[in-house]
């Protein structure tokens, strides 16, 4: 019996402000159709990614997580993590423990902030067709930029870079990953959005906070957070958020994602080798 010819469907989807993938999808079927290459190549990989479906609400007095791309189930679920350890439990070590380092090397990375904006310009670009999420200036200088390293940031900020690639969990190796000086201008403001997937905390490590800390700020999961200078604060961007700097100062953090802390280390891997056979494929654009 002769099958009938699958009608493919090319879908754009947007996983971060400077990236898309474009996924063909063929209708008889229930996962994308670059998966259908041989079995000897995709079925070895331990990490695919399934189509599904999503429901979302809006408007509703509870937060929901919403990751504009994929979701990984069984992940702890908040939008903010605290560091610290009542129970003595291993997620709170582990952002402890990157938090101690950040706060110890606090001066190095101010001071190499300052300097690479003299000698680096803003790297914050938009792709063609890419929705542009901020209203004002927010200027970037990128360490790791769509999960690449950049070289001449370690070696304009050797103290930072080094920093960073202390922490076990730090991301890198996926379209997802980012670390960056981020400058938010004044008068500026980050548009409600939803980050990329669940398998990723955000870090906002605060270096120079205006004073009027009233009119700037974070709405995350209908809650109001504050920065403090040299207090991190790890959250799930997958959780509806907004940023707003209402002052006539600048704001600076740095900013970089960590795989979530309750992942194992052979997830992290198998996340890490599916997007790598994904690039080498050329399904990633």
């Amino acid at each position: 019996m002769a099958h009938p010819k699958p009608h493919k469907v090319l879908h754009k989807v947007l996983i971060s402000p400077k990236f898309s993938i474009f996924l063909g999808v063929d209708q008889n079927f229930e996962r994308p159709n670059f998966w259908k290459t041989k079995e000897t190549k995709m079925d070895l990989l331990r990490a695919n990614l399934a189509r599904g479906a999503m429901l979302r609400t809006r408007n509703m007095p509870v937060a929901r997580p919403a990751p504009s791309m994929f979701y990984y189930a069984g992940l702890e679920s908040k939008a903010v993590w605290s560091c610290h350890n009542h129970n003595n439990d291993v997620i709170h070590q582990k952002l402890q423990t990157i938090k101690d380092s950040l706060c110890a090397g606090y001066q190095d990375i101010v001071d190499e902030y300052i300097k690479i904006r003299q000698i680096k310009q803003n790297d914050y670009k938009l792709n063609k067709d890419e929705h542009q999420l901020h209203k004002g200036q927010w200027d970037w200088n990128s360490y790791i930029l769509q999960g690449v390293r950049q070289p001449d940031f370690a070696i304009s900020c050797p103290k930072t870079a080094t920093i960073l690639e202390s922490m076990p969990l730090l991301m890198h190796s996926t379209p997802f990953s980012f670390a960056f000086f981020s400058t938010l201008h004044p008068n500026t403001v980050i548009n409600p959005h939803y980050g990329p997937t669940n398998i990723r905390l955000r870090c906002h490590f605060p270096l120079i906070i205006p004073k009027k800390s009233n009119n700037i700020g974070m709405k995350i999961a209908n809650v109001d957070v504050k920065w403090q200078e040299k207090e991190p604060l790890f959250f799930d961007d997958t959780y509806e958020h907004s940023v707003y700097n209402h002052t006539d100062e600048e704001r600076v953090v740095l900013l970089f994602d960590i795989f979530h802390p309750s992942l194992h280390n052979d997830e992290i891997h198998a996340v890490i080798e599916m997007f790598d056979y994904s690039k080498k494929q050329g399904w990633l654009k």
